[in-house]
């Protein structure tokens, strides 16, 4: 394995499922050290994805690389290096914990000397070390999804994969995982697939946007969250709604906005196309405004949020009658 390699490198990859294409010519690096957030709505091959990333599934096309190695079925070798938790884990429930660890680690290869090791280090990283005798069956959701993370950490690979790692989860557990993601990025790196946004924005260094089995878009998450800033701002006036939305429409060209009265004063909430300078745009607005004897209380930009950019790429067509 290369040292200075991406950790995930993926290049035109695709995978059909019959006449379904699952993915697409799909193609993005993860860096070493990087929580990656694969983001994509219910459908768009993100299992798929993740599964050929960790050697159980083959690809029809392209090329999957994990530090600079190729992923295979048959490289049993690389596969010890990734801990793959997958979105329904087939725990096995009549087993206690520590003794489900103990036969995951030995499928894995982890020499006997290091097992309890590596066991005590894994359950400690999940918090599970309470529940170490309890029977997997009898343990509540939050805490079979920590033993099935166990189980992707307790050969100590360097790559995470996670599917859907806080689905049916409460908002408290939800919380501890994401503590506990952003502790495990020290020694990991960690691909995490989910289509809960809130869990990126919060976790993820680096967003792969996927709909429809192709990539729409990658980078830095803050990178992808400042690509609509500036273009939203939210105007309040002393005026009534009326009114302003005729300049709005008439005068100022918007055809999308939101007007909100309060008391005296009426809020809109609007986003500048494309092709539009917000300097100048947003002068000739104000000049509008004033003119029109609106008295003008506050102007502000608001900064698209990853919501924002992941509803405007995968937003689906409208459906033909």
């Amino acid at each position: 394995m290369l040292e200075d390699a991406p950790a995930i490198s993926v290049r035109d990859v695709s995978k059909r499922y019959g006449s379904v294409a699952a993915l697409c010519s799909v193609s993005f690096d993860v860096q070493q050290g990087r929580i990656a957030g694969f983001l994509g709505p219910n459908g768009a091959g993100k299992t798929t994805m993740l599964r050929i990333l960790s050697g159980a599934l083959s690809h029809d096309a392209g090329s999957v690389a994990v530090f600079g190695e190729p992923v295979s079925e048959g490289h049993l070798e690389l596969r010890r290096t990734i801990g793959y938790m997958p979105e329904s884990a087939a725990l096995y429930g009549e087993m206690r914990v520590t003794e489900y660890l103990r036969f995951r680690a030995e499928l894995k290869g982890v020499e006997r000397s290091q097992r309890k090791a590596f066991i005590d280090e894994a359950m400690a990283d999940c918090g599970i070390t309470d529940v170490a005798s309890r029977v997997i069956a009898q343990l509540s959701k939050g805490y079979r999804q920590r033993v099935s993370l166990a189980d992707a950490l307790v050969a100590k690979p360097k790559l995470l994969l996670l599917d859907e790692p806080t689905a049916g989860l409460d908002p408290n557990q939800i919380r501890d995982v994401r503590n506990l993601l952003l502790r495990l990025k020290k020694a990991y790196t960690v691909f995490l697939s989910t289509h809960i946004l809130s869990e990126v924005e919060t976790v993820a260094d680096d967003v792969v946007i996927v709909h429809k089995g192709r990539v729409v878009a990658q980078g830095k998450k803050d990178l992808l969250t400042r690509r609509e800033s500036g273009k939203t701002f939210v105007l309040a006036l002393r005026a009534e709604a009326g009114p302003v939305s005729k300049l709005f429409r008439t005068t100022v060209g918007l055809a999308d906005f939101d007007v909100e009265t309060d008391g005296p004063f009426v809020r809109v909430q609007a986003t500048w196309d494309d092709h539009v300078q917000m300097g100048p745009a947003t002068e000739r607005l104000v000049a509008a405004c004033v003119a029109s004897g609106f008295g003008v209380r506050d102007l502000r930009m608001i900064d698209a949020r990853l919501e924002d950019v992941f509803a405007e790429l995968t937003r689906e067509s409208e459906e033909q009658p």
